[in-house]
């Protein structure tokens, strides 16, 4: 059975009201780009009858409507399935999609992970593996610490 909870009217396929893009630009930790919320969709799936899904049947009774009520711009998806694993999906304007394991998760740690889903941009992360920007290295050398109380010169030493 796929119950919909949704908070608004369904936009467009790459434009979003201009009131939706206020809200946006007003709340303070929030991930849009442009006055865009980049992320479309809330899926989450549960278990009607196992242990691990309890957390998230609450969160569904209780904190999913306030939830839908206050972000307009998604579209939450519920859909029970038995005999699996709680999962929240996140689907992006970009076509990616973030799925967090739910299992043995209170309602608090839930509405959490789904605000963390909400303000993150669906951009895949890359790991960084050097601290050098540039392809030619410094010609002043390499920056240490200590190097600028070692380097302090005063007018007397002139």
């Amino acid at each position: 059975a796929v119950v919909e909870a949704r908070g608004g009217e369904k936009q467009q396929q790459r434009g979003i009201e201009a009131r939706d893009g206020q809200a946006c630009l007003r709340r303070r930790g929030t991930m849009c780009t442009r006055g865009v919320w980049q992320m479309e969709r809330l899926v989450l799936q549960y278990c009607g009858h196992g242990g691990s899904s309890k957390g998230l049947r609450q969160f569904v009774r209780s904190g999913l409507a306030d939830f839908a009520a206050q972000n307009p711009q998604l579209e939450c998806v519920v859909i029970k399935r038995n005999n699996r694993h709680p999962i929240a999906v996140g689907e992006y304007r970009n076509g990616n999609n973030k799925v967090y394991d739910l299992r043995k998760k209170t309602p608090r740690d839930i509405s959490a992970v789904v605000e963390e889903l909400r303000n993150s941009s669906g951009r895949k992360m890359t790991k960084i593996k050097n601290f050098q920007s540039g392809k030619v290295p410094s010609l002043q050398g390499e920056w240490r610490a200590g190097l600028a109380s070692a380097m302090k010169l005063t007018v007397k030493d002139l």
